[in-house]
């Protein structure tokens, strides 16, 4: 029998495993990263303010100093063939689980749109589809020189290392470590997150796990799959007046729900969820989306708007004016204009 949860415990526990309801100490950002599984990278301002908005004091070249110069971060494809910054000592494990999927150009569909051979997608992989190579652990992207991208090998950048084996075994390590954050998931909520083209293989990736996980529901509908060490504590969780402003591709708004869900009422998903995998920055209160919002920096000025939903609250409105004021302060601005359209 699946153990019951309610919604606002889930989101209570969701946004603080994320670190959004209680944001760390300067000291403590690689933590973050390896805790919400990377930074998502299609866009860099948008990875540095995802930590931002989950760390005290961050300061502005913490990323790209990780980056290239100490090299605690990695800058790579991951799941879904999107680019990610990982912890930099866990490459092993996010490669190790690639290697239990079929990689794409065996698939005949890639194979048809690329024009190519599996052998072809083989022997140029380094050089035309830096990707693959990418997933295989062969490349990682090095130092970039002005405009133009550099590619290197991830032993040459980062030291000995290896992908975590056998790859199943890895892949139910990713799956841990995902539920730990994003949970509870269905098998075809995992398969969505880490880019599995069958749902039946995220399944087999969850018989991995064994009796770590339970079944849950939330409000009487099945949820999926929680860890069996979080149920109580999700159980308990009570929201706590929680505001963030979180940008565009935060790990938390690519995880969480697509249906109609209280995360997200569907009449407003098309704003959040855009065309060609675009992910507006979004308003959150207690685990919620309830609007989006964007932001121009004119000289000294930070000017930042928000959208909501509906009516969000003196409450609401008062934690986003601090958050605003944290975010000028982030980025050295030394006059902030906030409104709401």
């Amino acid at each position: 029998m699946a153990d019951e949860l309610s919604w606002d415990g889930v989101l209570a526990w969701r946004v603080e495993r994320q670190g959004i309801a209680e944001r760390v100490p300067a000291a403590g950002w690689v933590d973050v990263v390896r805790r919400i599984c990377g930074l998502h990278a299609q866009v860099q301002s948008s990875a540095e303010l995802t930590l931002w908005a989950r760390v005290d004091d961050l300061g502005r070249d913490t990323v790209s100093h990780a980056l290239w110069d100490d090299r605690a971060l990695v800058k790579t494809w991951a799941m879904r063939g999107t680019l990610h910054l990982l912890a930099s000592d866990e490459l092993g494990l996010w490669v190790g689980a690639q290697g239990a999927l079929k990689p794409r150009y065996e698939t005949a569909s890639w194979r048809k749109a690329f024009g190519m051979s599996s052998a072809e997608a083989v022997r140029g992989s380094f050089g035309t589809m830096p990707k693959l190579a990418a997933l295989r652990g062969d490349a990682c992207f090095a130092p970039p020189a002005g405009q133009r991208v550099r590619f290197t090998r991830p032993d040459l950048w980062l030291g000995p290392w290896e992908p975590v084996a056998p790859p199943r075994a890895a892949l139910t390590g990713v799956l841990r470590r995902y539920l730990a954050v994003y949970g509870p998931a269905t098998r075809e909520d995992f398969a969505r997150w880490f880019g599995i083209r069958s749902a039946a293989e995220a399944g087999r990736a969850l018989k991995g796990l064994g009796e770590e996980v339970l079944p849950v529901t939330i409000a009487g509908d099945d949820a999926g799959w929680m860890l069996r060490v979080d149920v109580a504590v999700a159980a308990a969780a009570r929201p706590r007046g929680t505001v963030a402003l979180l940008p565009a591709f935060d790990q938390y708004v690519v995880a969480a729900p697509r249906g109609d869900s209280p995360v997200l009422a569907a009449e407003h998903k098309a704003r959040v969820y855009r065309p060609q995998g675009w992910l507006s920055p979004v308003l959150l209160a207690d685990g919620r989306i309830e609007g989006v919002w964007r932001h121009e920096r004119k000289g000294r000025r930070l000017a930042l708007q928000i959208e909501p939903f509906g009516d969000p609250g003196e409450a609401v409105r008062a934690g986003a004016a601090a958050e605003a004021a944290r975010l000028a302060a982030y980025l050295g601005a030394e006059e902030l204009d906030v409104s709401w359209a």
